[in-house]
């Protein structure tokens, strides 16, 4: 028994052709991630963090701390008075004493910047590899929380 009847090519697919044109449209466009990032961009600009962001808040920090700390140390106009000795605050500094001041503040600018790269290398796992280097990032770490602890309040430019 054979029949000569012609199969319609259309027939083997398993769905509607607009299925397969939306699975394509997802799969090529992504387009739920696009959408995710439009929608994390205006809760960025609404509330400065997004849904994404906070779950894993330390690496999303980590992940723009360092560029800030870099780009306040660049554009510097001066440094907090925490910088400076008790007897210091009401008299005119000498012009090596500004500097002194300015360099010090950088360097604790540079700590903290550092301080939070390093944690974000090895939460990429991009550089530390052994124990000793992994305590020795989060050491630095510490001392970037500490600094950032005490100096907070003066981070303006």
């Amino acid at each position: 028994m054979s029949t000569n009847k012609k199969k319609n090519p259309l027939s083997e697919l398993a769905c509607p052709w607009y299925e397969n044109l939306w699975y394509s449209l997802c799969r090529n466009l992504d387009i739920i991630q696009k959408y995710r990032e439009v929608e994390w961009f205006f809760q960025r600009g609404k509330r400065g963090y997004a849904d994404c962001d906070v779950w894993s808040l330390d690496w999303y920090l980590a992940s723009w701390i360092p560029e800030a700390f870099r780009e306040m140390k660049d554009g510097m106009m001066g440094y907090p008075s925490l910088l400076m000795k008790k007897g210091e605050m009401n008299t005119t500094l000498t012009k090596k004493r500004e500097k002194e001041l300015t360099q010090k503040w950088k360097n604790v600018l540079d700590k903290i910047a550092d301080g939070f790269e390093g944690y974000r290398r090895w939460e990429d796992k991009l550089q530390v590899k052994t124990s000793d280097e992994t305590k020795r990032v989060f050491r630095n770490m510490r001392k970037a929380g500490n600094l950032l602890g005490k100096y907070f309040g003066c981070f303006w430019n």
